[in-house]
């Protein structure tokens, strides 16, 4: 028997479409040489290709600023003072400087954090009381960002019981910017004082993998996680929020997180929220191609 469909088109359906690459391009390839890391299979290195055909063909792209992969690297244990492609920048293609506190560790039961398959994650649970043990970037902007055109953002996986997911904190005292698993605030640490705005993120997405991104323009504040817009904003700045260049404190370790994973972390100029939902497509498809369950 023979079935004549006269006029069908599946082309919504992508039938009848096949992925004929045998290899990622030129580009591409150099940036997995750079990393070093040899367990992609063929899918998932075409699936990288596709991130950066689509980032470097974005409207916005010079708006970021640095854009840092963790996924990417090599399995790794991060002893004190290491420095590595583990926090190589895709913008300025440079390993971007990692800090460590004075009393970071990595004898006896408080392990180093560690490169695992989805990126940066403290998988021994190790604590410390000593709030001077942290692993961080110098993000190093060429040119210093101002908090009312900026924006950061990780993808991140936080469980229940892991404390809060990061926080960055610029070079001008009393001012602090963070990504955590129900917020993400700019301005002035403190609570309340005038340069403070707080953007909260659904509260059912708080425990989920995802995009968790906030970025401001000095009037509004757009924001996304886990694909779910900000749920409320609060506005306390009547003034310019400071200028600086930033470095961030990863996961802390006054509670032992052991299951919270780092995957991307993204900072520079404001994203509108057209913007930040292109950008969250192209790297929700990305880590949904490289996480590893």
């Amino acid at each position: 028997m023979i079935i004549k469909l006269t006029g069908a088109n599946f082309s919504a359906n992508n039938i009848g479409k096949i992925d004929i690459r045998t290899a990622p391009d030129a580009a591409t390839q150099i940036l997995l040489d750079t990393y070093g890391k040899t367990t992609w299979t063929l899918t998932q290195q075409l699936a990288i290709n596709d991130f950066l055909l689509g980032f470097n063909a974005a409207a916005w792209k010079s708006k970021v600023k640095r854009l840092v992969m963790p996924i990417l690297a090599p399995v790794n244990t991060i002893i004190k003072n290491e420095q590595g492609v583990f926090f190589y920048d895709l913008i300025s293609a440079a390993n971007l400087t990692a800090l460590y506190g004075g009393a970071y560790t990595y004898l006896g039961a408080n392990t180093p954090l560690e490169i695992r398959a989805n990126g940066l994650i403290n998988p021994n649970a190790a604590t410390v009381s000593n709030g001077n043990d942290y692993l961080g970037i110098n993000y190093n902007v060429d040119t210093v960002l101002n908090l009312n055109n900026f924006h950061y953002g990780v993808y991140s996986y936080k469980d229940a019981t892991d404390q809060n997911l990061v926080t960055i904190t610029n070079s001008t005292s009393g001012t602090a910017q963070t990504i955590s698993e129900d917020v993400a605030s700019f301005g002035y640490y403190s609570a309340g004082v005038t340069g403070d705005v707080k953007g909260n993120f659904d509260v059912n997405t708080k425990f989920l993998k995802g995009f968790r991104i906030g970025s401001y323009n000095g009037t509004l504040m757009n924001g996304l996680s886990c694909n779910s817009p900000l749920s409320s904003v609060t506005y306390r700045n009547t003034s310019p929020m400071p200028t600086a260049s930033f470095n961030s404190s990863l996961i802390s370790r006054y509670i032992g997180p052991n299951k919270t994973q780092l995957s991307l972390m993204t900072i520079g100029e404001y994203l509108t929220q057209s913007e930040l939902f292109e950008y969250n497509a192209l790297v929700s498809t990305l880590m949904n191609a490289l996480w590893t369950v």
